[in-house]
């Protein structure tokens, strides 16, 4: 069903989660425990929290984000510097 494999070089993110946000949300935990510096998979939580009305959880992942990448830029999810 949906699985998070970053070694593929897609997003990460599940791509078929239309109407399944709490399955959604399962697996971007899973990858977020797998992957904890992964700006996709925590903007996902972030999001998927809030669209289901959990706000206190959005906030959560939203201040884990800005803890790893504090000016919004640079790509934690590789562990590279931004690109140039």
């Amino acid at each position: 069903m949906f699985g998070i494999n970053r070694r593929r070089g897609g997003s990460g993110i599940p791509s078929r989660t239309a109407g399944r946000g709490e399955e959604a949300i399962a697996v971007l935990k899973d990858g977020s425990a797998r992957y904890p510096e992964d700006r996709d998979v925590l903007l996902a939580l972030i999001t998927f929290n809030r669209d289901a009305g959990d706000l206190p959880t959005a906030l959560e992942y939203a201040e884990r984000l800005a803890r790893i990448a504090p000016n919004g830029s640079g790509d934690t999810a590789a562990g590279q510097p931004p690109a140039e």
